[in-house]
C-alpha cells in the first residue's frame, strides 16, 4: 500500500523485495509476488508479507547499498548476493583519505562499490566500475547515485577470469 502496486511489482521484479507467506513461511516467486500485489494471483495482498532484500549502510561519510541477507544465494532460485564491505574493506578505506589526487581509478572487482566512492570522494576524478555481476554493477550504480558521484563513474561488466577479458578494452588475449 504505501508503494502502490505498480512500483511495488517492479521492486519485485529485480529483487529489491520479496514476499511470503507467514501462515506457512513459504517464499513466493517474484511472479507470484506481483501477481499477489496486483491481485491477479492465487495469492492475496493480504496473505502475503514483503520485504526488502537490500540494506544502505553508512561507512565512511558515504550511503552504501548492498543486499541485506548474504546467504541469499542459498535460497532456491537465489542469486549471488553483493556483500556489505567487511572488515579488510573498511581497512582499506582509511588509505583512500592520504592517496595523492589521481584523474582515474579502476576498481575491480567493484561489488557495492564502496572503495571506488571513496576514491571519487577523497581524491579521483574519475573511476571505472569493474564487475563480472550485472547485481553487483547496480548495487555500484545505485550508490554513486545516492552519495551524488554518478557523473564522475563509469561502469564495465567484465568477468575477468574469461579467456580474453581485454578483448573489451580491444587489448590482446588470451594471457
Amino acid at each position: 500500500e504505501l508503494l502502490g502496486a505498480e512500483a511495488a511489482s517492479a521492486l519485485l521484479r529485480l529483487s529489491v523485495l520479496s514476499a511470503y507467506l507467514p501462515a506457512s513461511g513459504q517464499l513466493l516467486s517474484a511472479a507470484e509476488a506481483v501477481e499477489a500485489v496486483s491481485g491477479t494471483g492465487k495469492y492475496s495482498d493480504a496473505e502475503a508479507e514483503i520485504f526488502s532484500n537490500i540494506a544502505l549502510l553508512p561507512c565512511d561519510g558515504l550511503i552504501i547499498a548492498a543486499d541485506f541477507d548474504a546467504s541469499a544465494s542459498g535460497v532456491e532460485g537465489g542469486f549471488e548476493p553483493v556483500l556489505y564491505p567487511a572488515e579488510d574493506t573498511r581497512a582499506l578505506l582509511g588509505l583512500c583519505q592520504s592517496r595523492p589526487p589521481a584523474p582515474r581509478v579502476l576498481n575491480i572487482p567493484c561489488g557495492c562499490g564502496v572503495l571506488g566512492l571513496a576514491a571519487l570522494k577523497y581524491h579521483a576524478e574519475h573511476v571505472l566500475f569493474v564487475d563480472a555481476s550485472a547485481r553487483a554493477q547496480s548495487f555500484a550504480r545505485f550508490s554513486c547515485h545516492l552519495n551524488g558521484l554518478a557523473d564522475k563513474a563509469a561502469f564495465l561488466q567484465l568477468d575477468l577470469a574469461s579467456p580474453t577479458p581485454l578483448a573489451a578494452f580491444g587489448g590482446p588475449g588470451p594471457f
